[in-house]
């Protein structure tokens, strides 16, 4: 169920806002013309050898680069900037010369064969979690209760990854 609301930015502009009746924390997810669909985004780190080391949820309209901390708790926020929004404006990203050197290297054999790792680590763990730990589809609603599920099903893979190595005899790294 959904219903739709319309905030009222200027004299001209509007925007419609789609939420959820039934789980209001959810956020509506547009991939292309056909997938549009209320849902959560689950976000995770992992280690070369596969943990799990952390997991953040969070509404399903939310891009990846907004999960980081926000800049009111950073101690060097006033050096930073004045806005009672605590929000900066950079016309050319800090390390946009990083960004064009990396997107440069990324042709390079050696680097392939690093990204290539991914799929054994990230991936692999994501993949798992959806097909033997039933996170294609959420049960729970609200952000604290898919958080619990998601903390929960990276423990349990890190255990099964664990309790494997230990029955193999390997050590981890």
């Amino acid at each position: 169920m959904e219903r739709s609301l319309f905030h009222k930015f200027d004299k001209e502009e509007t925007k419609e806002i789609k939420e959820s009746t039934t789980d209001s924390e959810s956020g509506y997810y547009v991939k292309d013309e056909r997938t549009k669909q209320f849902a959560y985004s689950f976000h995770a780190a992992a280690g070369r050898n596969g943990f799990v080391l952390g997991t953040i949820v969070t509404p399903g309209n939310i891009h990846d680069s907004q999960i980081l901390e926000p800049c009111a708790t950073c101690s060097f926020l006033s050096q930073c900037t004045e806005s009672k929004d605590h929000q900066k404006v950079v016309t050319r990203h800090i390390w946009q010369t990083h960004v064009e050197e990396a997107d440069h290297l990324r042709h390079h054999q050696d680097v392939k064969t690093i990204y290539a790792k991914r799929k054994e680590t990230i991936e692999r763990v994501f993949a798992d979690a959806k097909e033997k730990h039933g996170m294609r589809w959420i049960t729970l609603r609200g952000l604290k209760k898919l958080s619990m599920q998601a903390m929960l099903t990276f423990a349990a893979i890190n255990l099964k990854k664990m309790a494997n190595w230990t029955w193999r005899g390997q050590k981890m790294a």
